[in-house]
């Protein structure tokens, strides 16, 4: 009796099928849980150059040379360094404040930032007691911006029974990295529900210095007015896209469109409206603008001749 070799072809045809079936299904995904440019939490770093002054010196030329250093992801372009603290008749600096050079920032194929050296001159004045210690404070003002980039999981019928694979899940999205700049946006909250999705997108400072309304930058000098209570604590929002679509409903802001920070830190609340019917990942980005002033210390003591 001959033997059949059908059944064995047909299975082999039906395991085939099944196969390029689920090689053929969508794999589900999350959106990515970190940002996808560069991280860190600081950005114009201004520090005295060892021994320049030392930490001893007497009456006659004195010279102080500062390194700054743009550790963050943003160019600097506006920015001053002040120097105070120190009894003017004792020491008289030819001047007290200078401009810090533009400097770029870190990126994809620069590690690192640009370095610049800031020089100031001035002369000590002979001293009717044996010594005087004080203190040289270095007060650096400067506007930048935070760039935050990830991406998000959009389904515009969260809730609805289907059949139908989805490609990914609404879920928060955590950036405790940060973005290479002071002001950092460290978590994105996203609630899905039917043809909207709501953000709650958390800012915080998560660097040594003050924040403020980077209109009021020549508030910042320790020799004007200074900044009042009002000035401090704003960051400028310029922009949320979802998809390449700008939010222009995100509260709370003011008319200039400034974010106010409580104890460092904020939320802004923004909404998306959604369309179609199936789940999809698109790019999330938010853009914020703000002056920031930082300071570092020397202490010096100068000696009678």
């Amino acid at each position: 009796m001959k033997k059949s070799v059908k059944t064995p072809i047909i299975i082999l045809l039906i395991a085939s099928l099944l196969i390029t079936s689920c090689e053929m299904m969508p794999t589900k995904k999350e959106a990515k849980k970190e940002p996808t440019g560069l991280t860190g939490n600081q950005g114009i770093e201004i520090n005295f150059i060892p021994n320049m002054p030392p930490a001893r010196v007497y009456p006659g030329k004195i010279t102080i040379l500062l390194r700054a250093e743009n550790k963050g992801t943003s160019k600097l372009e506006q920015g001053k360094v002040y120097l105070s603290g120190f009894d003017p008749n004792i020491i008289k600096l030819d001047k007290k404040e200078k401009e810090i050079p533009e400097l770029e920032g870190r990126g994809p194929y620069r590690t690192q930032g640009d370095i610049e050296q800031i020089e100031f001159n001035g002369t000590i004045n002979n001293l009717n007691v044996e010594k005087y210690n004080t203190i040289i404070l270095a007060t650096s003002c400067y506007k930048y911006k935070t760039k935050a980039s990830t991406e998000v999981c959009i389904d515009p019928n969260p809730f609805t029974p289907t059949q139908q694979p989805k490609i990914c899940t609404p879920t928060d999205i955590d950036l405790k990295s940060g973005q290479g700049a002071p002001i950092a946006v460290t978590k994105i909250e996203v609630d899905a529900a039917k043809e909207k999705t709501r953000f709650r997108i958390h800012i915080k400072n998560t660097g040594k210095g003050t924040a403020f309304d980077e209109s009021k930058i020549s508030k910042c000098s320790p020799y004007s007015e200074g900044l009042s209570f009002t000035d401090i604590n704003l960051i400028k929002v310029e922009k949320v896209t979802v998809a390449g679509e700008k939010l222009t409903n995100c509260k709370p802001l003011d008319k200039t469109r400034n974010l106010r920070l409580t104890d460092g830190e904020g939320t802004l609340y923004c909404e998306f409206e959604t369309q179609g019917t199936g789940a999809y990942i698109t790019p999330i980005s938010i853009t914020l603008s703000y002056g920031y002033r930082d300071t570092t210390t020397k202490q010096i003591e100068v000696r009678k001749t």
